[in-house]
């Protein structure tokens, strides 16, 4: 039997369909992303595709009330500090269950905690920053914990709120792999690693009856694919990336959008260790070589703002006092005489291949450096691929993202200090800088704590480890039959009060 090619694009799409529809009804919900998670453990995971997952299986002492920047109880009822921030004291709610049946309690906590503070603690890469000054957990009674830190740490209560700080059963550890067992609204199911993730309702859930059965998270290979998968209603949610995504989705009348301010940014870093660019001369031609503000309209319009520092400028502690490098092609040329390459020179740049603006990002710049005779090799990789290789310093230059909660030490002190556990991959060591960060993570005075980040932010827009380039808003698609989706604080998808109507 002979089939046209009309014939056979039609088939497999039907059968795509024919497949999800065996999951389908108006109590499950299929999240469409083109990026697999990489771990179900909370503090090990280290990517946004794990922890947006683990924000809906697992909880913390304290969360982000919903929609706004105030901490509030979760698994913890209340909690008070002592000697200037240096213990914790959390009083536990009771009736709390793990998904597995175990109870939430003081011991369940001080495991949980205990684990990733102990001998294991460098697998538990998060913790390195957001937690390097627990010093001991204790017991007081069955419902009641203290902390104790070594050092006062005045984010503490916001990286509590992190995916990395949630509390697990006791019962995760039994056996040779971790089990995510979780007091969430959601309970793991299966993971088939690059085809899908399922989590499904807790029926059992102490914070309110939870309407989805369950949640599939399908990883497709590209943004294409994502966009096919949403129109033809194969799929109900996803996230868009691009100003092109947007457009795409826009005229679909089933579904709508999520916009939410979020606290993130990309930015081009400079591998600081390798000539050139341990020059800042040379760092510097590159921020005259990107019109941030064409950059906003043409490739994404209005769903993102042009960054001057690595802080959003809704943070608390942004720096309005620095003015952005603007771009001039003729001041590029000046620096590169200035620092002898004015033959220019040839670097590499790398980047993930899934996402859209990231490669007219990387053509932009590339199109605009071959005016200096500056030759771009564009190095696009799978995103684990990539982050193994530029943990091995083979980058010149990398357009990444970093999400952070929101306090200015979670996006400065991981990303430039060279501390254990960074994520500094500008490979950029100032001890000014790193003094600065610690003495502004180590006050509770918030407006102490300002003045430092301030200071902290000259110092970057000087030696310029990065460029920073835009502070895209999360932006969620979703078919309208979907409701009660929200973008808590961290920037995950929660999927707690949703619901899917006929």
């Amino acid at each position: 039997m002979i089939f046209s090619v009309k014939k056979i694009f039609f088939v497999i799409p039907f059968c795509i369909l024919l497949f999800f529809n065996l999951y389908s009804s108006k109590v499950t919900i299929i999240y469409v992303r083109t990026i697999d998670s990489e771990s179900m453990e909370p503090g090990k995971a280290d990517d946004y595709y794990s922890d947006e997952v683990i924000s809906n299986i697992f909880e913390g002492l304290v969360r982000f009330k919903e929609e706004t920047l105030l901490i509030e109880p979760c698994l913890a009822r209340s909690w008070e500090a002592k000697d200037n921030g240096k213990r914790w004291i959390f009083k536990l709610r009771k009736g709390v269950k793990f998904h597995n049946g175990e109870i939430l309690d003081a011991r369940a906590v001080k495991k949980s905690f205990k684990r990733r503070i102990g001998k294991y603690r460098s697998k538990y890469k998060k913790w390195e920053y957001l937690f390097s000054y627990i010093k001991d957990i204790k017991l007081i009674d069955r419902y009641t914990v203290e902390i104790v830190l070594n050092k006062t740490y005045g984010p503490f209560l916001s990286a509590l709120t992190a995916p990395a700080a949630s509390i697990v059963a006791p019962g995760c550890y039994k056996g040779n792999s971790f089990k995510p067992i979780g007091t969430g609204p959601f309970k793991f199911e299966k993971w088939e690693k690059g085809k899908f993730l399922i989590i499904k309702r807790n029926g059992f859930y102490w914070d309110g009856k939870i309407e989805l059965s369950k949640i599939t998270y399908k990883i497709v290979k590209n943004t294409w694919t994502k966009f096919l998968y949403i129109k033809n209603n194969i799929a109900d949610v996803s996230k868009v990336r691009s100003a092109k995504e947007h457009e795409e989705f826009k005229g679909n009348k089933k579904v709508t959008f999520l916009f939410s301010p979020s606290f993130r940014i990309h930015y081009l870093a400079f591998n600081t260790k390798k000539e050139p660019f341990n020059k800042v001369e040379i760092r510097r031609v590159f921020c005259h070589l990107i019109d941030k503000k064409m950059l906003i309209r043409h490739v994404f319009q209005n769903l993102a703002i042009p960054a001057v520092t690595p802080i959003p400028p809704y943070l608390f502690g942004f720096n309005k006092k620095i003015v952005d490098y603007d771009y001039n092609i003729e001041k590029a040329k000046e620096l590169l005489k200035k620092s002898g390459l004015e033959n220019g020179f040839e670097c590499s740049l790398f980047y993930t291949t899934t996402n859209i603006a990231l490669n007219k990002i990387a053509n932009i710049l590339t199109k605009n450096a071959r005016s200096l005779n500056i030759i771009i090799k564009k190095t696009a990789l799978p995103f684990n691929e990539m982050r193994k290789r530029i943990n091995r310093g083979e980058h010149d230059m990398l357009i990444m993202g970093w999400i952070a909660g929101p306090d200015p030490d979670i996006f400065l002190y991981p990303t430039l200090t060279m501390k254990q556990g960074s994520k500094n991959r500008a490979y950029y060591d100032n001890p000014e800088l790193t003094s600065i960060l610690e003495e502004a993570r180590e006050t509770l005075q918030k407006e102490k704590r300002i003045k430092l980040y301030e200071r902290a932010q000259e110092i970057i827009h000087n030696d310029i480890p990065w460029n920073p380039l835009y502070h895209l808003k999360s932006v969620v698609v979703y078919n309208k039959k979907v409701r009660n989706l929200y973008i808590d604080a961290n920037g995950y998808l929660i999927f707690k009060n949703a619901i899917k109507v006929e």
